[in-house]
């Protein structure tokens, strides 16, 4: 039963792209307050997000490198419902248009 168990939840990650499909809710001191969206595969262990801010008062901190260095973030899969265990290294990158985009390492389930 348990190995039925471990299969079907190892579906589920792989069906989510190990949680990443449908972004990631971002909370700080247990309250949401943006999520990543849109994942682009970019490079090896790479992808992008789009950022999407549910907390206006966090708006000018989510593109500063500072606040992606905080070790009390934390990352819950859209799709999975679970916290990412891993300390992704997040970069955010500079562009033109209006949706902002960061480039994130070891964000997964």
């Amino acid at each position: 039963m348990m190995k039925l168990f471990q299969k079907n939840n190892l579906k589920r990650e792989q069906d989510s792209n190990f949680g990443r499909k449908d972004g990631w809710i971002i909370e700080l001191n247990s309250k949401k307050i943006a999520e990543l969206i849109d994942p682009i595969f970019e490079d090896m262990f790479w992808y992008s997000y789009e950022v999407k801010i549910i907390d206006s008062f966090y708006h000018k901190d989510l593109f500063t490198t500072e606040f992606w260095e905080n070790d009390e973030l934390k990352f819950l899969s859209v799709s999975l419902n679970e916290y990412c265990k891993n300390t992704p290294i997040i970069n955010i990158i500079e562009n033109d248009n209006h949706n902002k985009r960061v480039i994130v390492r070891g964000l997964y389930v």
